[in-house]
């Protein structure tokens, strides 16, 4: 009992304190939620699909030496994002942005063993994200024809005509709103005992001058 008395208590003494820090902690687990609900842009992916090498029929695909080299596909992912291609891309589809931004919109990747090169594009616009995959695959097929020379570059698959949409999924939402809870909960937590710890601070000092003065008015 005389527990419950003591919590109680301190319920009361700490009532403003303890509707602080809830009211604190609840606007910005909403203020979270909010955003990731309303505010912030999905982003659309798209991919296309490159093989370096003629077109190999069922029975020489299992032949090892009918497979580039790591190296050589190391290089053509390098010449797949180069300057001189993406130049060519942003003019063919009368991009703003520079090169460099588009460059930020592009990821490529393969395997040691494999001689299929994958285009990754990223853009807030579904369309754009699939044009920028698209027209990458044909333009650097042009350019490794007119540049090296060489015809050994075959389109697998291009991007369906709307990216894919990268919207933070659920789980995503839950997981950065239960961090702002958690942020929101201790920064509001110490807020108050900053403020008490003054507070007191404070009305000690009051107390001590207020002491002071009484002493003063004794002795005169």
């Amino acid at each position: 009992m005389n527990d419950l008395k003591v919590i109680k208590h301190l319920v009361v003494g700490y009532k403003k304190q303890i509707y602080f820090v809830i009211s604190f902690t609840f606007c910005l687990m909403i203020t979270t939620m909010f955003i990731f609900g309303f505010f912030l842009k999905p982003e659309y992916q798209s991919t296309s699909q490159l093989l370096i090498g003629e077109p190999l029929t069922s029975s020489q695909l299992e032949k090892e030496n009918n497979k580039p080299e790591a190296q050589v596909t190391e290089a053509y992912a390098a010449f797949l994002k180069s300057p001189e291609v993406l130049e060519k891309v942003s003019e063919e589809l009368k991009f703003a942005n520079s090169v460099s931004d588009l460059s930020k919109q592009i990821d490529v990747s393969y395997t040691n063993n494999s001689p299929v090169l994958t285009i990754s594009t990223l853009s807030y616009d579904n369309n754009e994200s699939s044009k920028i995959a698209n027209t990458l695959a044909v333009v650097f097929q042009e350019e490794v024809r007119n540049s090296l020379q060489v015809d050994n570059v075959s389109i697998i698959s291009l991007a369906p005509a709307e990216g894919e949409s990268r919207k933070p999924s659920q789980s995503a939402i839950i997981i950065y709103t239960a961090i702002a809870t958690f942020i929101g909960l201790t920064f509001s937590t110490l807020l108050v005992f900053v403020i008490n710890g003054i507070k007191n601070v404070a009305n000690r000092d009051r107390e001590v001058g207020e002491s002071e003065q009484q002493l003063q008015t004794v002795f005169k």
